[in-house]
């Protein structure tokens, strides 16, 4: 957050709520999320929800913000907007140079791929406008809070579609539950612990840099149909993923952990 508010803008950090279009938009990216597959209509309504209310808002067709909200919201954009490119430049520079690649790498040409592109601006933009809006304490614990719901909607699905009765997809779902189960705690000690919730995403995410880093450098001992589906660079877009959830929040917490 900016150290130069004003007056009124620290007076609403206090328990403020997200605007209603933002909370209209959050339940659309909900049921977005519960589909099963990431189809053509739910990346739309992922897109509606988080784009919608901001684009309305630039285009003078809602005017239900303040200063506050638009500095949240432009910083949130220019956030999206320096890792996209910085990302669909590297996918440039590494077609460029396709040939000279390491083999562990592949050289089926996907890179950053377009679905995580778009994946991860809407993400990208979620998360920094929720955290910069409510503050760190408040915003970390609201993003992890709907990453629990997210893994507990995943199940709901699996059971509706009825394809977790088998034993190994009823272990997935309890996985996965238990895994909710885990981004729920972290919401609850961030909210009461902030300080200690950023050390411990931090941890995280370097548990995951440590882990992600030794089976990419590993990857010489993969087998070549593995390298040919793109594995190598699906453990980059994991490394990019821990640093959204935990790297960029626990930073947050952990310089203003009062916020």
């Amino acid at each position: 957050m900016e150290s130069n508010m004003g007056a009124a803008d620290i007076m609403r950090k206090s328990g403020q709520r997200l605007l209603t279009a933002d909370r209209i938009g959050i339940g659309l990216v909900i049921i977005g999320l519960a589909a099963n597959r990431l189809s053509i209509f739910t990346l739309g309504l992922l897109g509606l929800g988080i784009f919608g209310p901001p684009l309305l808002r630039e285009l003078g067709l809602l005017k239900d913000d303040d200063d506050y909200t638009r500095r949240a919201m432009h910083r949130a954009g220019f956030h999206t907007m320096i890792l996209i490119v910085a990302l669909l430049t590297a996918n440039r520079i590494l077609a460029n140079y396709a040939d000279s690649l390491p083999a562990a790498w592949g050289h089926h040409g996907l890179f950053f791929d377009l679905e995580f592109l778009v994946q991860l601006s809407l993400v990208v933009f979620t998360v920094s406008y929720v955290v910069q809006y409510l503050g760190p304490r408040q915003g970390v614990a609201r993003v992890f809070a709907g990453l629990g719901l997210f893994t507990a909607l995943q199940v709901v699905g699996w059971l509706f579609m009825g394809s977790a009765t088998s034993s190994d997809s009823l272990m997935v779902s309890l996985t996965t539950l238990l895994i909710g189960a885990v981004f729920g705690g972290l919401a609850v000690l961030v909210a009461k612990k902030p300080r200690i919730g950023g050390g411990v995403l931090l941890a995280l995410f370097a548990l995951a840099l440590v882990g992600l880093g030794f089976e990419i450098t590993g990857f010489d001992s993969v087998p070549e149909h593995a390298k040919d589906q793109g594995i190598f660079w699906a453990y980059v877009m994991s490394l990019i993923w821990a640093f959204v959830f935990f790297g960029f929040p626990g930073y947050a917490l952990f310089k203003n952990p009062a916020d």
